[in-house]
């Protein structure tokens, strides 16, 4: 084990170069106004959850006591799977419910890529859906911004089948639409999957 100096030696120096490149990180302070918020639909306030929160809270306890997989598939889980299923697909699919969003796009498209003919990942994707994608350690096509005829046309240069393209559906950084219309008639062609985050929009914008 190393000497505690040459450790704080070490973070110090560290902390000292970080600073001096700027890339420290600070929390703000609570009093600011925050203009980052993705609680568009303002759920974290919202009495009916609030309420609903502190009563499971009382019946249930804070947390699982274990991995979802080994001894935490508590039936509060299986309910609100069900829910986002009716809700996203009226009933016709499931429902899986991750820690994060990170979590969700980092598994979705890791998992679905490695069956794909062909990965095709729009120019402004979230960097979740990007870090998902590189799990993968093979070629993604990265297309211009809601760019669709690019992709159709990419593909029917290499005739690739079962491609699967990524895309949020509401760009949380520059506001834009994907042009989800277009891009379905791409894959639904090809025999394809189109990988959608729609953190965003959902119940926010539209169905």
């Amino acid at each position: 084990m190393s000497d505690p100096d040459n450790r704080n030696s070490f973070l110090s120096s560290l902390l000292t170069s970080l600073e001096e490149k700027s890339k420290v990180k600070k929390m703000p302070p609570s009093s600011l106004l925050s203009l980052s918020s993705n609680d568009y639909l303002g759920l974290s306030r919202h009495p009916g959850v609030i309420e609903a929160s502190v009563k499971a809270t009382q019946q249930f306890g804070t947390g699982a006591t274990g991995s979802r997989y080994l001894s935490g598939n508590h039936p509060l889980n299986l309910k609100l799977e069900r829910t986002v299923s009716r809700f996203k697909s009226k009933g016709r699919g499931s429902g899986l419910v991750f820690s994060s969003g990170y979590h969700a796009n980092l598994s979705v498209a890791s998992v679905f890529g490695s069956h794909a003919g062909a990965i095709y990942s729009d120019s402004e994707n979230h960097a979740s859906l990007i870090d998902g994608l590189r799990l993968l350690k093979r070629q993604v096509h990265v297309y211009p911004h809601g760019d669709w005829e690019w992709v159709k046309m990419h593909l029917q240069k290499t005739g690739a089948s079962h491609p699967m393209i990524v895309t949020e559906s509401l760009f949380s950084m520059s506001g834009d639409f994907a042009p989800i219309p277009e891009l379905y008639g791409i894959i639904r062609d090809k025999g394809g999957l189109l990988v959608i985050d729609d953190a965003h929009a959902t119940r926010d914008l539209g169905k």
